[in-house]
């Protein structure tokens, strides 16, 4: 079995074009959420729950037009201790200190 063929109105296999609100799934075939939001580190997911996990690029198996499959189990995802960015809350993003 090959890997998918995509053509130009399909994702990139690069993990930083997925666009928000993609769904993410593990290596045990669950859904672990759905994209938030990229940054450096990676994907942050909005789980089911109040939690936010992030997967990181080496954790990302493959990206396609579905979704994001992931070489880790649920159990394994990394749950992020952050706060969301101010753009992802829907606050102003344009503040200044």
């Amino acid at each position: 079995m090959s890997g998918p063929h995509l053509t130009n109105d399909q994702l990139d296999p690069n993990w930083q074009s997925v666009p928000d609100g993609t769904p993410v799934y593990t290596a045990d075939r669950r859904q672990l959420g759905t994209v938030l939001y990229k940054r450096d580190l990676g994907l942050y997911v909005r789980g089911s729950g109040p939690d936010i996990y992030l997967v990181t690029p080496q954790d990302i198996a493959r990206v396609e037009p579905n979704g994001v499959y992931l070489v880790v189990k649920q159990g394994e995802a990394l749950v992020d201790q952050t706060p969301e960015p101010p753009e992802a809350s829907g606050e102003s993003a344009g503040q200044q200190e």
